[in-house]
């Protein structure tokens, strides 16, 4: 609103004549002012402008037959001689006619309103101007990204998470939040906030409120959440996805115990019927499906799967991954498989994929986040070490080599576990069945003594390597007493990674 004049200039000593409507520079006429002090012009100003800038200034043209003094009770009314000079909250001057500046400041501005009384003193009599009315300061309240820019609304992108400063002129903090934010953590002035896990998949939005430390003032921001991105996807749960082994009804599940040194114990894990994973995607939409390696190291994808998923329908994000029975045969011992969970949103692109992929291992490298689990098929109960038939005919099942030097320089020169041993008859053949198939073992092979030599010449040992009823076998015959005195080793390894070892006392 714009103000001529205040409108309690003479509420209680006279009236006034209102100024012309067609000119805001009018003379206004009191005619009870005292003839020795005479109000000439006042240029109107509208107090509204305070929100927007830090004063507002306006001249004030009067004549006085004696000495003035222009003040005010309150120090965010201040007056000059120039517009331009240094402002007092009161002034004086000598008889005469002046024209003085009167400017309105923010300063001690607060969340109430306030009036600052303006009087003329002159002659031993007080001219009354009235009282200025600054209206309350308003609430202002900022929100800045975590790029430093100010945002009219709080995005969340894929990551779940967001950071945000806010700005006020006012003590303030957050009052509320969606239920499905986590409570913020504060850290260097900015609010943290996380999606709750079991909102994550999905879009949300709603509001934060925040408001002043007295409850007299809030304001609430949009927050939107864009949920998980169409491509994204995370698998977890008590296992990970890697070198399953299942047994061939389907219902054994079985992970092979590792250990971090050669004095770590191993420990098998078993797990019963199904494999469970927790898998969160856009939507909870998503689609899986299976593929099959093959013995050239390509791959089949299957539309009758043998690794099929199920999931929870009391819980979209518990998924079990389950195998169908097996049948093996001598030209199919295993069969190894990957089960992919893939957002619906880019299912056609990652079966575009799968499709061009050469051989398996590009398909799995360059969808390696899809692959929920990754499981070979085969007889798991199947009895382990080595079964070794001699040439007489006798056939027995290899111990595990015993704790003592021989283990343990063994274990610590080939960093194996898997250790098992048999007696050597000078001149038998022995055929030992490894219990290894294609998909168990890469085949590779080496034999050598305590002492460092090398027997990998057939014609010392005889070693070799073949193909029977789906297993490997090695055939070797003991050589005389004279070339077998101390123990010989045999290392399975695939690609220099040892697998287990056979130990061959001499019997003498």
């Amino acid at each position: 609103m714009k103000n001529i004049l205040f409108a309690s200039v003479f509420a209680v000593a006279c009236a006034f004549t209102a100024c012309s409507s067609d000119d805001d520079n009018a003379i206004a006429n009191y005619p009870m002012q005292p003839s020795s002090f005479k109000l000439i012009n006042m240029e109107p100003y509208d107090l509204a402008d305070l929100d927007k800038t830090d004063y507002i200034i306006t001249p004030i043209e009067f004549s006085s037959t004696t000495t003035w003094k222009a003040m005010s009770d309150k120090i965010w009314v201040l007056f000059s001689t120039t517009e331009d000079g240094e402002y007092y909250n009161d002034i004086m001057g000598a008889a005469g006619v002046h024209k003085i500046y009167m400017k309105i400041t923010n300063d001690a501005r607060t969340f109430e309103p306030a009036g600052a009384r303006v009087t003329f003193n002159y002659g031993g009599y007080t001219y009354d101007f009235g009282t200025i009315y600054r209206h309350a300061k308003q609430h202002a309240t900022t929100i800045l990204d975590e790029a430093g820019n100010a945002v009219s609304a709080i995005e969340i992108d894929g990551s779940a998470s967001t950071s945000f400063k806010i700005e006020a002129n006012y003590l303030c903090g957050i009052k509320s939040y969606p239920e499905w934010l986590s409570e913020p953590t504060i850290y260097n002035g900015s609010y943290i906030f996380n999606v709750i896990d079991e909102y994550v998949p999905f879009e949300m939005s709603g509001s934060i409120v925040v408001a002043s430390e007295d409850g007299t003032a809030e304001q609430a921001f949009p927050v939107n959440y864009a949920g998980m991105n169409p491509d994204a996807i995370t698998i977890s749960g008590s296992y990970a996805p890697w070198e399953w082994f299942v047994s061939l009804d389907g219902k054994t599940f079985l992970k092979e115990g590792s250990a971090s040194s050669i004095e770590s114990e191993t420990e098998d894990v078993y797990v019963e019927n199904s494999l469970p994973f927790t898998v969160k995607c856009f939507n909870y939409d998503c689609k899986f499906l299976s593929i099959e390696e093959n013995a050239d190291g390509t791959f089949s994808i299957l539309n009758d799967a043998w690794l099929t998923a199920s999931r929870s329908d009391a819980d979209l994000s518990t998924v079990n991954v389950v195998a169908k029975p097996f049948v093996a045969t001598t030209a199919k011992r295993s069969r190894r498989g990957y089960i992919f969970a893939i957002p619906s949103g880019v299912y056609d692109n990652v079966l575009a994929s799968l499709s061009a992929s050469a051989d398996i291992t590009t398909a799995i490298d360059d969808n390696i986040k899809y692959v929920l689990a990754d499981v070979t098929q085969k007889d798991i109960f199947a009895i382990e070490g080595f079964s070794v038939t001699g040439s007489d005919g006798t056939s027995f099942i290899t111990g595990e080599e015993p704790a003592g030097d021989l283990y343990d320089w063994v274990s610590s020169e080939l960093s194996i576990t898997d250790v098992y041993t048999m007696n050597g008859v000078n001149g038998v053949k022995y055929t030992v069945n490894t219990l290894y198939t294609e998909a168990d073992w890469g085949g590779g092979y080496s034999i050598y003594d305590k002492s460092n030599n090398s027997y990998t010449n057939a014609r010392v040992w005889g070693l070799s390597r073949k193909l029977v009823d789906g297993y490997y076998v090695l055939t070797f015959t003991v050589p005389a007493a004279t070339r077998f005195t101390e123990p010989v080793i045999i290392r399975l390894h695939t690609s220099n990674v040892n697998k287990k070892a056979l130990i061959i006392k001499p019997v003498n």
